[in-house]
């Protein structure tokens, strides 16, 4: 058959819309799944009454291991270009963020922008159950997204 009849045949990119115009993908009510990555330029994703019409991201390495005691906080800045204040952050990071000793304990991570062009990220450990949490090297990803409500 063809490849709308066949699964199992293999799909080329999709170029969809052009800068003048709006073009909607799917059936209302329906869930379109897209895989592979998806670069979106130049786009505003509407979601009920709010627009997002910028993400910009930025990655940081942590080389060694950091201890934190209950109330105690971890920072840095990290550049990233085209950050405003209002920009929504949100941090990540690829290793676990939970005690070793089975108290429960955990980190909290933050993010916010600071200056033009600069984010502060936060690590905190809060302290409850009151234990000390190491953070193993790895990778802190930030991501902004600026929203229009």
């Amino acid at each position: 058959g063809s490849a709308d009849e066949d699964d199992s045949a293999a799909a080329g990119k999709v170029l969809v819309g052009r800068r003048s115009g709006g073009t909607e993908i799917g059936a209302t009510g329906t869930d379109t799944i897209i895989y592979g990555d998806v670069v979106l330029m130049d786009t505003e994703l509407q979601f009920g009454g709010a627009t997002i019409s910028t993400m910009l991201g930025g990655r940081a390495a942590l080389s060694s291991s950091v201890t934190l005691a209950p109330s105690q906080t971890y920072m840095f800045e990290l550049d990233v270009t085209g950050a405003q204040f209002g920009d929504v952050a949100q941090v990540s990071f690829n290793k676990s963020v939970r005690a070793t000793d089975g108290s429960g304990a955990s980190l909290m991570l933050s993010a916010n922008v600071v200056e033009e062009g600069k984010v502060e990220v936060v690590v905190l450990n809060p302290g409850s159950p009151a234990a000390e949490i190491t953070l193993q090297p790895g990778s802190f990803t930030v991501l902004l997204s600026r929203v229009v409500i």
